[in-house]
């Protein structure tokens, strides 16, 4: 049997603080503006009761029990003098047990040890209302009746209501003393007496203004403590930070209120101003599209600032009513980060979660349970030590009936009783529910971007649902219903703009230093594919992820990048495309192929009948692509007819296909509208300037038309096929032109190296040692549309010679990979034109001349992929393969086009791959050639 501990042993065991001595050195604090509960909690004692000193944390019972101990050392009047006050607490012995249940029999040790010293030592319990949780009652009551001595303790009122209420015969043995907050004129009569005190002891000067704002500061915001504890708290804290200075300015606790709490100076400080027109704009580029939620936030933190808030309810509540994914969430985010700091202030709950009649004893506390956590309950679990946040009640529509009761006390008073018996206070938070009842007015709205035909009406019509929903006792609770419309497409398209902003700092861009363009048709891509009339813009971060940083990522991962690389993100067939552009010191394509910076030499010659003849040029060429923008227009009215159609979004297969369909012509509108936009500005400019002298305006929107009309072509080219084979082959049998099939072959290959495209010889015949035919593999956007031009007979002249005729032919490469290799023989390896290895062998017979071609390649299966696509190549309808495409050399001019009468000066240039100025003359050459390269 275990020896049983001496009284002196579980005293040393239970003590915390001998209070006694530490009055006899002066180490107990002394407590201001208590002599009433002083006095009468002297005289319970010197009448022979046990007293409970009851009230809330902090508002000052500890400090009442240890000025009674000072003065009891002061006097010999006391019924505390000549005794020894020892600070006891259940809470600290528990944590001193290997196992908790050894509580019980340490209490009665502890029992024994007081009655052997007979009423010398005074045991003062600083947690008595933990008794019922340990089930100590009956201990306590046979303390009671076996102590001959005085018992003092604090305990917190619910508790020890209920700790009276299991065992009412307790409360007889003892006289409780209920001790109040303070209001404002006593805690600051507190706090000059403290301060005066601290300034005695410390040296350490609090003026007053520094103490009117803690108290201040403190009563207004932190409602979750009690005066003056929370004021002095702040007072202590400022003192720690306040290096070598001895005074304590109303500055320096608003700063550190600042820092401890994570709010804003600007919110709490009455000298920085606030600008809510400053804050209003930086909040409507945040939130986009919800001018009215603009206000309410920007209002509420006027308020909250003004100090004109009401104290006895939270900063706010409020009702966030509308469809899924317009910014309901972000909103509440916007109101954590301008009102506390950071949008990690907001709490989200998810209503959805606690759709049971159990949810109001999950969500606040179940009283009958055991277990602590759930007494309180998840709401109580998930604002502790949040005093300052915004609690967002997410799909508030889809909990329990019962819920919303709950919430009724939370939103009225800013504070509720968990299940534990505690009151939690939330008058420092923003309490917003959110609820998508009524979105489906919006969805009912013809398909397409949101336009508001009346929306009074629509508000009207969502106020009513929502009363349908909600009780009006709950709806009068909110301080505003505020609804949210659906987002325009200039919204969506501004929230795609930043998140692509945001891209750039991450983690992959930073390390390779790789910088990143992004073409505007990407934002008009984004703009609908991240948008759906059901679900809003909630899926663009995802459609930013799986279709923006899936493409940029597949081109950061192929290897190493040249410093000062670019990866350039653009929309090619409807999907987004990343392609790396590497560094160089001459200008990019387009501003190449537009020659001097974008202006014909009739602006920069500014010869007024060449302005208006070019203006003229231009407006033919316009009116064909006019023509396919407005096809395009019927066929997008067309697929919103059928979206409109009764019962249309109930068929998900129909559904789905169309919906593709009209996003993607959706997206061609867009873009093209704004060059389509420049070309009807030139129109009016042109007919308004009829017969005017001055050609300045005219001149200038020519410059802007014909930047528009060449990125209008530039994105038509990118449509088109991006992979083929450029055929270059000697177009006559009676003049040998091999040394002339290789320079165009060359010229090719710099000609596609100047367009960023990837093009390498692959295949050519060889006879008698003489290169026949050469065959270059072409790949990149736009690939067939910028080498149509190239098509045909191309023409050298020589002085004393016959010219030197070869064709160019351009074959689209097939999708299929399925060719067969059998026809593919190995043969001996050697070396053929222009450094290419020549190992495999294949035939091609031509039906409609019955020719037989025997190609050389060094890859066998390249070289079977060729042989499949020319045996199948039939020549459309406008390809003319034995028209002249180019002059080459004749009267001292490098270069020729017939077709279109455009020239390049020097040879030399050409053969280098600069064909710029035959391009542009090409791609504007006449209405009938544009229409035919669009179809």
């Amino acid at each position: 049997m275990a020896k049983k501990p001496t009284a002196a042993r579980v005293l040393e065991e239970w003590t915390e603080r001998d209070l006694t001595a530490a009055a006899g050195e002066g180490d107990l604090p002394p407590a201001f503006e208590f002599e009433d509960q002083i006095s009468i909690a002297g005289e319970a004692l010197l009448s022979g009761h046990n007293l409970l000193i009851a009230g809330e944390s902090g508002v000052g019972k500890t400090a009442l029990v240890y000025e009674l101990i000072r003065r009891a050392a002061a006097t010999d009047a006391s019924a505390l003098s000549g005794k020894r006050v020892l600070q006891f607490s259940f809470r600290h012995r528990v944590a001193t047990l290997k196992i908790p249940n050894m509580l019980l029999p340490e209490m009665q040790h502890l029992i024994d040890a007081l009655c052997e010293f007979g009423g010398q030592i005074i045991p003062f319990f600083r947690d008595f209302h933990l008794a019922e949780a340990f089930n100590l009652e009956p201990q306590l009551q046979a303390l009671a009746y076996r102590f001959d001595g005085l018992v003092l303790g604090e305990a917190e009122p619910g508790p020890l209501a209920a700790l009276f209420e299991s065992m009412p015969e307790l409360e007889q043995q003892y006289v409780t003393l209920s001790v109040e907050e303070p209001d404002l004129a006593r805690a600051a009569k507190i706090l000059s007496a403290w301060a005066e005190h601290y300034r005695d002891r410390e040296g350490l000067y609090f003026t007053p203004e520094a103490q009117d704002e803690a108290l201040h500061l403190s009563h207004r915001f932190l409602a979750r403590t009690r005066l003056p504890r929370k004021a002095l708290d702040l007072l202590v804290q400022v003192a720690g930070v306040r290096g070598e200075r001895n005074t304590i300015e109303r500055s320096d606790v608003i700063e550190r209120f600042s820092k401890v709490h994570h709010v804003p100076r600007e919110l709490v400080d009455p000298v920085e101003p606030l600008d809510l027109s400053a804050l209003n704009r930086e909040l409507a580029e945040q939130l986009l599209g919800q001018p009215e939620a603009v206000e309410i936030i920007s209002r509420t933190i006027g308020l909250i600032k003004s100090g004109l808030s009401d104290m006895r309810r939270p900063f706010g509540v409020f009702l966030f009513a509308g469809p899924t994914g317009v910014g309901k969430t972000h909103a509440a985010q916007l109101l954590a980060q301008h009102l506390f700091g950071s949008r990690e202030r907001m709490i989200r709950l998810n209503m959805a979660d606690y759709q049971t009649d159990q949810a109001p004893q999950v969500l606040f506390g179940d009283p009958s349970d055991y277990r602590l956590p759930l007494r309180r309950g998840v709401v109580t679990q998930r604002v502790s030590g949040k005093p300052f946040a915004v609690l967002l009640l997410d799909e508030f529509e889809k909990a329990h009936e019962k819920v919303a009761d709950r919430f009724l006390q939370l939103f009225d008073e800013g504070a509720f009783i968990n299940g534990h018996g505690e009151t939690i206070a939330c008058r420092s938070m923003i309490l917003i529910a959110t609820s998508n009842v009524g979105a489906e007015i919006y969805r009912d709205q013809p398909a397409g971007f949101f336009s508001s035909p009346d929306m009074r009406k629509l508000s009207h019509e969502m106020e009513r649902r929502l009363a349908q929903r909600f009780r009006l006792e709950l709806l009068n609770r909110f301080d505003q219903v505020l609804h949210f419309r659906p987002l325009s497409r200039a919204d969506v398209r501004k929230i795609a703009a930043r998140e692509l902003e945001s891209l750039k700092q991450r983690i992959g861009f930073k390390r390779t230093g790789i910088g990143l363009e992004i073409d505007d048709t990407v934002l008009d891509w984004l703009a609908v594919q991240g948008y759906d009339p059901r679900f809003g813009a909630r899926f663009l971060r995802r459609t930013l992820e799986r279709d923006v940083t899936g493409a940029l990522a597949a081109l950061l991962v192929r290897g190493k990048i040249a410093s000062g690389a670019r990866a350039v993100l653009s929309v090619r067939r409807d999907r987004i495309e990343a392609r790396l552009v590497l560094p160089e010191p001459s200008t990019t394509r387009r501003q190449r192929i537009s020659s001097d910076g974008s202006e014909s030499s009739a602006v920069r010659s500014f010869n007024a009948q060449a302005i208006r003849r070019r203006a003229a040029e231009l407006l033919a060429v316009a009116s064909g692509m006019f023509a396919a923008l407005e096809t395009k227009r019927a066929e997008a009215g067309r697929l919103l007819a059928i979206m409109n159609e009764p019962g249309f979004w109930d068929r998900s297969v129909d559904c789905v296909e169309t919906l593709e369909k009209y996003r993607a012509i959706d997206i061609a509108i867009q873009v093209e509208e704004r060059y389509a936009a420049a070309l009807r500005e030139l129109a009016s400019v042109h007919e308004r300037t009829e017969g005017a002298g001055n050609s300045q305006e005219l001149a200038h929107a020519v410059q802007i038309a014909e930047r528009a009309l060449r990125e209008w072509n530039d994105r038509m080219a990118d449509e088109g096929p991006r992979e083929l084979w450029l055929l270059i082959e000697s177009a006559d049998v009676l003049q040998g032109a091999d040394t002339w099939v290789s320079e165009l072959a060359r010229m090719e290959l710099e000609w596609c190296r100047r367009l960023h495209l990837q093009a390498a010889l692959v295949a050519c015949e060889v006879n008698d040692g003489a290169l026949v035919r050469a065959i270059l593999h072409v790949e990149g956007p736009g690939a067939a549309a910028y080498l149509e031009m190239e098509e045909g007979i191309h023409r050298r002249t020589r002085s004393a010679q016959p010219d030197l005729k070869a064709r160019i032919v351009v074959i689209p490469r097939s999708a299929s990979t399925a060719a067969a290799r059998d026809g593919i023989v190995k043969v001996k390896e050697r070396q053929g034109p222009l450094g290419l290895p020549l190992r495999f062998l294949g035939r091609v017979e031509i039906p409609s001349t019955g020719s037989v071609i025997d190609l050389l390649g060094s890859e066998r299966l390249v070289l079977a992929e060729i042989v499949s696509d020319l045996a199948r190549y039939r020549p459309s309808a406008r390809s003319d393969r034995t028209s002249l495409a180019r002059v080459y050399a004749k009267d001292g001019v490098g270069a020729r086009d017939p077709r279109t009468g455009a020239t390049a000066l020097r040879m030399k240039d050409v053969l280098r791959g600069n064909l710029d100025p035959l391009l542009e003359a090409w791609r504007t050459r006449s209405v009938s050639v544009v229409r035919k390269v669009e179809a």
